[in-house]
């Protein structure tokens, strides 16, 4: 049942799952997404205000190498805020990354937060994975996720490393090859010839969020070997990544 403009909250909820009982309203046709909506544009905005005023200080204590851990926590519990409305992001890192050199246990936290919240990716296509519905402990993204969960660089899809199990239920659709699409998500049967038991990468994979991904240290064993370009130039950014993080 649709009420006036809205069919869903903004939280992918039925309209009349939130609060059948409300009055109909002019935007929504309910009061309580009316006040959802209107309070999510006012923390965008609240955002937006916060990265902008927060932008000259982040250079300020960069430019001034200042050891002052608590004025860089207090700046990074900010951006951390604002990135929870998609904003900040690249200030966080650039303070982060500085912090590392004043305290480095203390970046590691910041840095393993904003990574554990999924804040610092640009992950794609993740709500066709979930659509799938695959149990979590049978499959690991690979390829370019385990760079995107953590900002390095986007992902154009998602390949995942799947078990036996997992694999056999689409053994009609194989066309004798190592992988099989559906849409933006590639599932893998395994990564010859750089990895002869995939079961491994599996196992030994590290839960971000929702979803598991290989490990950064496997990723980086594949794109050593490779000759592609863009796996060059992505070693460039993993050794950058790894000199810093431990994740």
């Amino acid at each position: 049942m649709k009420k006036g403009n809205y069919k869903f909250t903004p939280y992918g909820m039925p309209a009349d799952a939130v609060m059948p009982e409300a009055r109909p309203g002019a935007k929504a046709g309910n009061e309580l997404i009316d006040k959802m909506i209107e309070f999510g544009k006012m923390a965008q905005a609240n955002a937006e205000r916060m990265t902008s005023i927060l932008h000259p200080y982040v250079n300020l204590l960069i430019a001034q190498k200042s050891s002052e851990s608590r004025e860089i926590e207090r700046t990074l519990d900010s951006l951390l805020e604002a990135m929870m409305f998609g904003k900040g992001d690249k200030d966080f890192m650039r303070l982060v990354t500085y912090f590392h050199s004043v305290d480095i246990e203390g970046a590691n936290y910041y840095h393993n937060s904003a990574l554990g919240d999924e804040l610092l990716s640009k992950m794609r296509y993740l709500d066709e994975l979930r659509s799938l519905d695959f149990p979590v402990d049978e499959y690991a993204i690979f390829g370019s996720g385990p760079l995107a969960v953590r900002g390095i660089r986007a992902n154009r899809d998602i390949d995942i490393l799947v078990s036996n199990e997992i694999w056999n239920r689409f053994s009609k659709e194989n066309t004798g090859t190592n992988k099989i699409k559906r849409g933006h998500i590639e599932i893998c049967q395994d990564w010859k010839p750089y990895f002869s038991d995939s079961s491994v990468l599996i196992d030994d994979s590290e839960l971000i969020g929702d979803f598991r991904y290989v490990k950064l240290s496997y990723v980086l064993e594949w794109k050593e070997q490779s000759k592609v370009k863009q796996d060059r130039e992505d070693v460039l950014q993993i050794n950058e990544y790894l000199s810093l993080w431990s994740h």
